[in-house]
């Protein structure tokens, strides 16, 4: 069984909690604060440096050909996965990059 400390765990329980209780609405408040990468739920950190990036592409002059390689967080991580890894990874970045260009604006 699992630890009592886990991810997992925390999330069913929330989640079985959301069904006896029927709320959602704290649910879909954090849910705009919570982007995950390689199921991964990415720190307050990360997330600012991902809103700095594109606060920076965005302000950029120059046309930005590939945004979403300069949203690597770890670079020596991304270098390490396989091509389907690489590729999830990649596609994980693209949503969060597309709300976090709507949220700015």
């Amino acid at each position: 069984m699992a630890r009592l400390g886990t991810d997992a765990h925390r999330y069913a329980m929330e989640a079985k909690y959301r069904l006896l209780k029927n709320n959602y609405k704290d649910e879909i408040k954090d849910k705009c604060n919570k982007y995950y990468v390689n199921h991964r739920q990415l720190t307050e950190e990360e997330i600012s440096v991902l809103y700095e990036r594109v606060r920076e592409i965005m302000a950029s002059e120059e046309f930005v050909a590939n945004p979403l390689s300069k949203l690597i967080l770890d670079e020596k991580e991304f270098s390490l996965m396989d091509e389907d890894s690489k590729s999830k990874y990649m596609l994980e970045l693209s949503k969060i990059y597309i709300e976090i260009k709507d949220k700015i604006g």
